[in-house]
């Protein structure tokens, strides 16, 4: 809590943002709550401002009369909230930074509230953080800076994940380039480019796939708010009382839950009607007798009106999409025993990737030479696992059932979800602990198998297992065949010696 002595200058300061008043020093704008405190926590408060315009803002006046830019009354919310939940804790300065560019910003305001970090031995309290993860600078200066840091819209990020989430963000970003870059190669003169739409939804698929899981992990909330008769304006009211953010974390608008609420309803009629439809792929004109199927059994379509082949197309994408989040999420569980077990006996990634093409798992490409681990003298817990991996590889669609093409999907898909889907689940059990929502918990609401899978991950990922599933999948992606019908002896006994 902040100091009595020096709440009232607190309060001040931030209530009276919508009369335009504030301290501010010639350097930068700094939200003084006083020097003398005796707390144990120590803040030091950094704002990034909107680069948007033409929405409601606080607005600052530098001496000489210059507007600055806009700064979200949330953040200063998110300030207060943060505050009144840590006792003991308060905050010095507030640093805001005001980016015209921010990829080419060198971010002064944050060397100066790191400097003040530093100076105070206080830790850096980031507002939002948002995307940039992905901004080589600003990460830089934080690692650099070996401070202590909380971001308030995304807490879980910290000094020990965010080089392999900023570096995760550059391979995607690398990625995406590469794949528009091909897509654009296969241009056709006449039909413009029919790869177009392939490409892009490869490159987005991530996304889509963590906004269907996040939809998912919300409709218990939902379902219970329709158990009581809520309207749309008054769940997004209680979303924001109950403290389960948005997305990408702050408040909740109507228009935001729209959509979110559009995926939960479509994610509820696939897992209902999965395996309907499951009976139908085999027939030709599939669409049309699944669409009479559904129309007979009085299911709710998407739209007003009976199910056409639109609506029923829609829904066997959401089907196949569940499958492959739950797919990825299946073979990234049966990887992790065997690369934990790698880990203890200090194997080398390369090594790693010898071994498992060793133990008969295609690397690069289906149909390599069949290999057992009869002959390797692996501990038989290590075998199950390696067996169960392969198991999970060989149920995965033809031309993708690689360690390269597993390993491509993983990287891309977890920091998608420990951004989008880790700090949520955490929200989801404090406010299933709710009286509203009849105190239960994460065992007894019945999430969706995306979802209690993601959590089972959660528990078993460490920091460690996402530098080394990089790694790994730039090793498998680079491999040169099954190199071990030409591996001498002495080494292939030195990597069993290990195991």
């Amino acid at each position: 809590m902040i100091n009595r002595r020096h709440s009232r200058n607190v309060n001040w300061a931030l209530d009276c943002s919508s009369k335009g008043i504030y301290f501010w020093s010639r350097a930068t704008i700094i939200l003084s709550w006083g020097e003398d405190v005796s707390e144990n926590i120590g803040y030091i408060a950094y704002y990034v401002a909107s680069q948007q315009k033409g929405s409601l803002r606080h607005r600052f006046a530098s001496e000489k009369g210059v507007e600055l830019k806009a700064l979200s009354h949330n953040q200063y919310q998110l300030i207060q909230d943060f505050i009144q939940d840590k006792p003991g804790s308060t905050v010095y300065e507030a640093y805001i930074e005001t980016p015209d560019n921010r990829r080419t910003m060198r971010w002064p305001q944050l060397e100066k509230a790191i400097e003040a970090c530093k100076q105070k031995k206080s830790n850096l309290l980031i507002t939002e953080l948002g995307t940039l993860t992905s901004n080589e600078s600003f990460v830089s200066l934080l690692l650099k800076a070996e401070i202590k840091f909380v971001c308030l819209d995304q807490p879980f990020v910290n000094q020990t994940n965010l080089e392999a989430l900023s570096k995760s963000a550059q391979v995607q970003r690398k990625l995406h380039g590469k794949l528009i870059k091909e897509g654009l190669k296969m241009t056709s003169a006449k039909s413009g480019n029919p790869n177009a739409a392939e490409v892009i939804s490869k490159v987005n698929k991530p996304k889509i796939d963590t906004a269907i899981v996040f939809a998912c992990l919300l409709q218990p909330i939902i379902q219970d708010y329709r158990q009581k008769g809520y309207s749309q304006r008054q769940m997004v009211k209680t979303l924001n009382d109950e403290g389960f953010t948005a997305p990408e974390g702050g408040k909740w608008v109507l228009s935001q839950l729209q959509k979110v609420l559009d995926r939960v309803r479509l994610n509820e009629i696939a897992f209902e009607t999965q395996s309907l439809i499951e009976g139908f792929k085999t027939e030709p004109n599939a669409l049309p007798k699944i669409a009479e199927a559904l129309n007979t059994r009085g299911v709710v379509s998407l739209k007003r009106g009976p199910w056409d082949d639109s609506q029923v197309k829609k829904l066997n994408e959401r089907i196949q999409q569940i499958q492959d989040i739950v797919q990825i999420n299946r073979f990234v569980l049966s990887l992790l025993p065997v690369l934990h077990a790698f880990r203890a006996k200090n194997l080398a990634p390369l090594s790693q990737v010898e071994l498992l093409e060793q133990a008969g798992l295609f690397i690069r490409q289906e149909g390599a030479k069949e290999a057992s681990m009869a002959g390797l003298n692996l501990d038989k817990g290590l075998q199950a696992n390696i067996e169960t991996l392969k198991q999970n590889l060989s149920h995965w669609p033809k031309g993708t059932n690689t360690l390269d093409a597993a390993l491509e999907a993983t990287i891309k898909h977890i920091p998608a979800y420990l951004k989008i889907v880790k700090g949520h689940i955490d929200q989801l059990a404090k406010v299933l602990e709710l009286e509203t929502h009849a105190n239960r918990n994460l065992e007894t609401v019945g999430l969706a198998l995306p979802v209690t899978q993601l959590i089972q991950l959660f528990r078993e990922l460490d920091e460690e297992d996402l530098q080394l599933l990089e790694t790994l999948s730039f090793e498998a992606k680079n491999w040169q065949g099954t190199r071990y019908e030409s591996v001498v002896p002495e080494k292939v006994g030195s990597v069993q010696e290990t195991l």
